[in-house]
């Protein structure tokens, strides 16, 4: 028998992407609080994981790319803070990668 396809799974299965993400997001909160004092680590946590939930049903299947849709759930991150500053969401976007 010819095989005609090979299909992985390398999202947890063949690759923990987890622990990678975790360590980016690390990153991502001191960024937000070297900039930003007062917002603090759990903060930062609890509400990005509250955009988490919601952006992952449709991520990937919306078309926009990983990078795009990280800036949004950046950008969604710092206005439940009351932070409009597009330079600091273009630095958390690179700090994440």
């Amino acid at each position: 028998m010819k095989v005609k396809a090979l299909f992985l799974d390398l999202d947890g299965t063949l690759h923990d992407f987890e622990p990678p993400a975790i360590a980016a997001m690390e990153v991502v909160y001191g960024m937000i609080i070297e900039k930003n004092p007062a917002f603090g680590r759990d903060a930062l946590e609890g509400e990005y994981g509250s955009i988490w939930k919601i952006a992952r049903e449709h991520v990937f299947s919306d078309g926009k790319t990983s990078g795009e849709s990280r800036a949004e759930r950046f950008d969604a991150l710092l206005s439940r803070f009351g932070i409009h500053d597009k330079e600091l969401l273009n630095r958390l976007v690179e700090g994440y990668g």
